[in-house]
Formats: C-alpha cells, sequence, structure tokens
C-alpha cells in the first residue's frame, strides 16, 4: 500500500559561519525521513492543481522549536518559536507518449522512424527520490532494484516510469523501455551517489529545497503563508537562491570522481511563488533574525507578522516578481543538467516552445545559464504506486528531469552501439543534448529555457555521421587539454549555420558563503575558451554570453565566456571558405578533458602530395622551386624543409623552397618536403641538379656555356667565381677548361 507520507531531508548547513570547515560545512541533523502532512490533492500534484497546495511538511521536523502555544508579542505580532534560520536549513521536498513527442525520443524508439531501436536496455538509472518505486508496477516488474528500506511513494513511481516504463499502457510510456532502475530515497543522496557511482549510468532527482514563499510549512497553527528566508534581512528574495552551495559543490566533486554519470537535476517550481493571504488575515510567517518592533523580548525567530508597514510580505518569487533568479539547492552546481518545464511539444518540426507554469529560471549568482535544458513537465502521464496498473497524470520540473534523463539514457545507448559498447562521458551527452536542441526562446542560450529543448532524434543523426569512419558534416572530439591552444581545421561551403559547442566538467570551488545577496562570486575553476577564426580577413567569432543583470535580454556575441562552462560558437551566416575552430583557455595552465562538437562543416583531408619533377638550376643564380602540388589535402596548415642544399628555405605558407646562392654539386641535392594540417602530413622528396660550368642551368654544358664561363676563367672575383670551378677543387685554373672541354 502507497504511503501517505511525503519524505524530507533536514540538513544544517553552515557555511555561513566564517569558522566552519569544509568537511563541516554540511552538518546532517537529522538524515530521516520525516513524516509530513500531504495536502488534499495527494502526495503529488496532478496536472491543474496550484502548486502551492501540494504538501506540508512540520516545522518541527526541521529542527525549529515551536512554543506549545504561538505566543503575541505586539499588535499584528506573534512568536512562533526559534530555531536555526532558513540560510541554515536544507530542507528537501519533491519538486507520458507526449513526453516522449516532445523531445522526438520517438523517432529512435524500436521501430522508429530512425531505425535505431533504442530502449535503454544494459544501463541502469538511479532514481533519488522523496520514496521509492513500485518495483511490481506492471510497467517497471524485473527492472528495478530497492536500495533503501522500501517506502512507497507515487511521485518516485511516476518519475520512474517517466524514465523507464515499458509502455504496456501506450499513454504511459517512458523515454527508455528497457533501462533498468535503482531506486533509492533522498535522504543521503550526495554520499550514497558517492557509492553508485559505477554502479549507474544516469541519475534523477526531482526535488529541491524549500526556498522563499511556500505554504508547505506546518507551524501548527492551520495553513499559513511562509516566507522561507530570513525577513530582517532580506525583504526581496530568498539569498539562497542561485547560491553555489555546499551541496552544489559536493555533487560537483561526485560528477568529476564519475566522468561518465549523466546526472539530471529538476529546477524547481517556485517561479511566482508569492504571499496568497490563505488565512484571510493578512498574515505570514517569516524568520527574523532581528525581531521585529514588539519581538525584542523573546528574541530571534519564527513569527506569525502583519503584512503591513516593516513587516509587509516580500514580493512574489523569480528577481523580486520578474521571474528570474529562482533556482537554488544542489541543482546550482556546474556539471549536473538542470532541467526547466516546458508544455508539451507534438509538432514536428518544433514551432515554439512555451513554459510551463511555475518553472524555475535562472540566472544562478555567478551568472551561469541555468536551467541547462527544459523538457516536458505539464500533465504527463506515468505510473503511480496505488497499484500495478495504477497511472497518473502529473506536472512540474520534477516530471520534465526524467523526460531528459530517459533521453539522454538512449543517446549513451546509441553512443556504446557505435563505440564497442565504450562510454561516453557525461560532458558528452550533455554538449550533444545541447547543441543539437530546438532554441525556443531568445537567439543562443537564456535564463529561461537554457539551451532549449532537447531533440532525440538530431542528437542520433549527429551521433551517427560524427562517429563514422568519415564523417561528412558533424564531428566530435573527445580530447584533452593541457594548457597549449588546440585548434581544428575545417572547410565551409554552405549553406546553413556553423556550430560549435563546447562542455567540460569542471572542478569545485570553495562554496559561496550565506549571508550575501546575490553573491557574484565565479565558481568556474578551469576557464577553457572556444572561438572560431574565418573569413573575411580572419574574423574572430566569439560564443554566446549573457548579462545577469538584464536577465531578460538576449544573449550577444561579442567577447569572450568567463563563466560558464558550456561555451557555444554559432556563425549565422558564414562565407564559405577555410575555418578554425580553437580551444584555448584564460589564465594559469591546467589539465582538462573536454567534448567539443562541431557541425555543418567538412573535415579537413588529410595531405596527399603529388610526386614533383627532378629539377636544375643555374649554379649561383637564385633558386626557386615550383610550388608543391597536392592531389588531395584540405586545408594544409603547414610546410616544412626536412632536407636539402646548405642555406635553402621554405615558405611555410606555400611549400616554396628557396636557395639564394646555390652552390655546384658533383652529384644532385635531395630535397624532401613535408605538409601538415590538422588531418595528418605526407612528404615528398625531388632532386635539384646543381651542374658545375651549367651557367644556363639546363642540366648540360654546351655551347652557350662558353661565354660565361671564360668571364668567370678571366675574372675569378666575379659574382659567381665558383662557377667556373668545373672539377670542384676550390681553385680556378687550366684542369676547369679542360674539365669543361671534356664535360661538353
Amino acid at each position: 500500500m502507497e504511503s501517505d507520507m511525503r519524505a524530507v531531508l533536514f540538513r544544517l548547513d553552515t557555511t555561513h559561519s566564517a569558522s566552519a570547515s569544509p568537511r563541516a560545512a554540511i552538518c546532517t541533523a537529522a538524515a530521516l525521513c520525516l513524516s509530513a502532512t500531504i495536502a488534499s490533492a495527494g502526495p503529488d500534484r496532478p496536472a491543474g492543481a496550484p502548486k502551492s497546495a501540494e504538501r506540508t511538511v512540520r516545522a518541527v521536523d526541521l529542527g525549529i522549536r515551536l512554543l506549545p502555544q504561538p505566543l503575541d508579542v505586539a499588535p499584528g505580532i506573534t512568536f512562533l518559536g526559534s530555531g536555526p534560520s532558513p540560510e541554515e536549513i536544507v530542507a528537501l521536498i519533491p519538486h507520458n507518449r507526449n513526453a516522449a513527442d516532445t523531445t522526438n525520443v520517438d523517432q529512435i524508439w524500436v521501430g522508429g522512424a530512425l531505425g535505431l531501436n533504442l530502449s535503454g536496455a544494459g544501463l541502469v538509472a538511479g532514481v533519488w527520490d522523496s520514496g521509492t518505486v513500485r518495483d511490481t508496477h506492471q510497467e517497471l516488474a524485473g527492472r528495478v532494484t530497492i536500495v533503501d528500506a522500501p517506502s512507497l511513494s507515487t511521485h518516485a513511481t511516476h518519475v520512474a516510469g517517466t524514465i523507464g516504463a515499458a509502455g504496456v499502457n501506450a499513454a504511459a510510456r517512458g523515454m527508455a523501455g528497457g533501462i533498468s532502475i535503482r531506486s533509492r530515497t533522498f535522504a543521503n543522496d550526495l554520499s550514497e551517489m558517492n557509492t553508485d557511482g559505477n554502479l549507474i549510468n544516469l541519475s534523477n532527482h526531482s526535488y529541491g529545497p524549500i526556498d522563499g514563499w511556500t505554504l508547505e510549512l506546518d507551524w501548527g497553527i492551520g495553513q499559513v503563508d511562509t516566507w522561507f528566508a530570513d525577513r530582517a534581512l532580506y525583504d526581496t528574495e530568498s539569498p539562497n537562491f542561485g547560491r553555489y552551495t555546499f551541496n552544489a559543490r559536493t555533487l560537483d566533486i561526485r560528477l568529476n570522481s564519475f566522468p561518465h554519470l549523466v546526472s539530471c537535476w529538476s529546477s524547481g517550481n517556485e517561479r511566482g511563488e508569492q504571499f496568497l493571504n490563505v488565512r484571510g488575515d493578512n498574515k505570514y510567517v517569516a524568520f527574523f533574525s532581528t525581531p521585529p518592533i514588539g519581538g525584542t523580548s523573546v528574541g530571534s525567530g519564527y513569527y506569525l507578522v502583519d503584512n503591513t508597514g516593516d513587516t509587509s510580505a516580500p514580493p512574489a518569487d523569480g528577481n523580486a516578481g520578474t521571474g528570474f533568479d529562482c533556482i537554488s539547492g544542489t541543482q546550482v552546481a556546474k556539471n549536473c543538467i538542470t532541467v526547466g518545464s516546458i508544455n508539451d511539444v507534438t509538432v514536428d518540426p518544433y514551432g515554439a516552445i512555451t513554459a510551463a507554469a511555475g518553472s524555475s529560471w535562472g540566472p544562478v549568482d555567478d551568472g551561469r545559464v541555468k536551467p541547462d535544458l527544459v523538457g516536458n513537465g505539464a500533465g504527463v502521464t506515468s505510473c503511480s504506486a496505488a497499484g500495478n496498473a495504477s497511472y497518473a497524470s502529473l506536472s512540474g520540473t520534477s516530471m520534465s528531469s526524467p523526460n531528459v534523463c530517459g533521453t539522454a539514457a538512449l543517446l549513451i545507448e546509441h553512443y556504446k552501439n557505435l563505440n564497442a559498447a565504450a562510454l561516453p562521458r557525461s560532458a558528452t551527452i550533455k554538449a550533444l543534448l545541447i547543441h543539437t536542441a530546438f532554441d525556443g526562446g531568445n537567439a543562443g542560450p537564456d535564463y529561461k529555457f537554457g539551451w532549449g529543448l532537447p531533440d532525440a532524434a538530431k542528437a542520433a543523426t549527429f551521433l551517427s555521421d560524427s562517429e563514422s569512419e568519415t564523417p561528412e558534416l558533424n564531428h566530435l572530439f573527445e580530447a584533452a587539454y593541457s594548457g597549449s591552444t588546440q585548434d581544428y581545421v575545417f572547410s565551409y561551403a554552405g549553406p546553413g549555420a556553423i556550430k560549435a559547442t563546447l562542455v567540460w566538467t569542471d572542478p569545485q570551488p570553495a562554496a559561496t558563503p550565506a549571508g550575501t545577496l546575490d553573491n557574484p562570486q565565479k565558481v568556474l575553476v578551469n576557464d577553457l575558451d572556444l572561438v572560431i577564426i574565418g573569413p573575411p580577413s580572419d574574423t574572430t567569432y566569439w560564443p554566446w554570453t549573457l548579462d545577469p543583470n538584464n536577465p531578460n535580454a538576449p544573449a550577444v556575441r561579442s567577447a569572450r565566456n568567463e563563466v560558464d562552462n558550456v561555451e557555444q560558437v554559432v556563425i549565422s551566416a558564414p562565407a564559405a571558405g577555410t575555418y578554425t575552430v580553437r580551444v584555448t583557455h584564460t589564465g594559469a595552465g591546467f589539465n582538462q578533458n573536454y567534448s567539443l562538437l562541431v557541425s555543418n562543416v567538412s573535415a579537413g583531408v588529410a595531405p596527399v602530395l603529388a610526386p614533383p619533377a627532378n629539377d636544375t638550376t643555374a649554379c649561383g643564380a637564385p633558386y626557386v622551386s615550383p610550388a608543391p602540388s597536392l592531389s588531395q589535402g584540405t586545408p594544409v596548415i603547414t610546410w616544412s624543409l626536412d632536407a636539402g642544399p646548405p642555406l635553402a628555405t621554405i615558405d611555410p605558407g606555400s611549400g616554396v623552397v628557396s636557395w639564394t646562392d646555390p652552390v655546384p654539386s658533383a652529384t644532385p641535392y635531395d630535397i624532401t618536403i613535408t605538409a601538415t594540417n590538422a588531418q595528418g602530413t605526407d612528404t615528398a622528396t625531388w632532386q635539384l641538379t646543381v651542374a658545375p660550368g651549367d651557367f644556363t642551368g639546363d642540366g648540360l654544358l654546351t655551347d652557350l656555356d662558353v661565354p660565361d664561363f671564360v668571364d668567370h676563367l678571366i675574372d675569378i672575383s666575379a659574382t659567381r667565381p665558383c662557377a667556373a670551378d668545373v672539377n670542384l677543387d676550390m681553385s680556378i685554373d687550366a684542369l676547369d677548361v679542360q674539365a669543361f672541354v671534356s664535360g661538353m
């Protein structure tokens, strides 16, 4: 029987304290599944139900010490109890045929239009949630491992079904109907990811912390609006929104430890949450580190106050009511995929996408793009824990995250099929989803839809081409950077845009300290840079960047990106020619693996040199070789001279060999040149004859050479005295005349 209890994790975050050590930055005050009273809508929010009526959590279960009876301390001010401030508490709460069609997964399924027949078989997704998955459900039976103590949850079962329901009910078919599920509760999620990192290929986390406005806290006085932040310090938004917390840092550590683990997190449903006056008396609950007027006698703590004057209610969540800056918690991490929610899209090709109600938007405090992607989170039909054949239609980013997670699973499977079962880097899958996503908002990334809506069919097609022996227009590089600029050279003949996307799993910095609103402290550690250089006149094309101080403004392409570990360069209307995709860095050198995707260009072909003809030149006259001939190879980057006469040189751009003052030799000179580009090298050798006494450069001693020979015999200080030294004995005398005549 399904439990009617919501799992809640309470942690005490001490990062606000200057004396707190990194190890103690999160103190697990209670890693317990605490009971929560579920609102009448049930444990998960049906489509169309008000989000704020979703559930309630007892304040006492968060370490808050409530008085036996509320204490009125002044007109309009009632003291409820003391305890840690909201900045110190991490209280986690849970935040499909159409879902599959939205990300075009149906085209790569078994029987899909692309003929790839992908199901996720052989892969494992870890599902951390408020409870455990109903492992006997007809859509999941035989593919679920329950790791923690069973506590059936419709939310967890619905999430697991969105990822991997078999499709017994076609309307509830998951993204990857053959995948296995490893089910855990979220009480110890980050430590368990360290344990399970080598046992799973993906993880899904459809939950997040309570921040800002909520109806989900039970103060023992009936349902009441709560502003879950320090109202004495912040009257516009919770400082936890956008902050790079200790949990976000820990997730980045985990994903560096397991570089093949793709981790998806719901962005949250906080946008637009506001004071609703549900009590009808114009009051709300908030924490005051400095007591409001009249509360001095009882000190800091949680108060029920009037929405008026000095205690007026803050504006709606989302950057003082604009809708931006309302993502908080672990999902602020750099290396995960944070997923926002849109309404389903079932029309091919895509037309427009619309944000689902409440889906949390970025930016995060350092200005990075969040969410990373969006998925279907409105009215998603999937499994329910009520019975083995039960289903439910739910909404929220809890549903969009598994939509993207299951989509990613199929791309991992496709990569393995193309690479002898080798696993891709998580950065590769993230880059693939971003590079081929449908851009539904402003051009480029934005803080509403991130990089857009994944298109599984387009991503799979890119992968098929890039992993073939002779990629045509799509190219994937899983490379290692070690401090030196790396160039990839391509040719472009049109039509369409050129696009390059760079993604890397960045190391973790220190967590951003609590106590500052919108602290812009940079969290990027290894600052790779991506540019493209090409016509006209070696123009530098820059990546997309956003302005967190103007979050609704479109992205621009005018400078390097110094905050994101995802960079993308798009040349919308390129001219035909040669383009160099360059990966470099800013700051001190470092080692960093990265994944680079480039599309709509042709890779250069390794050069093949046509054998040059042997050549002759007049002794003493400047020599310039013919330009070397390529039977294939575009573009050539450099030419080098590997062997040749002393003091001969080569033009590295053209391959032409020059020799200012050729010295005669009894035997021909060997000249060897090498052509090099990003795809390979080739060498060619020819012989250059510089015959003594050959003043015409035809390789023979004839009557035509006699006048110059005589001139040099008479005047050994002439410009080319060596030319008369026919016997090469370093002197000019009668013996040279004899040698010249005998050579004719």
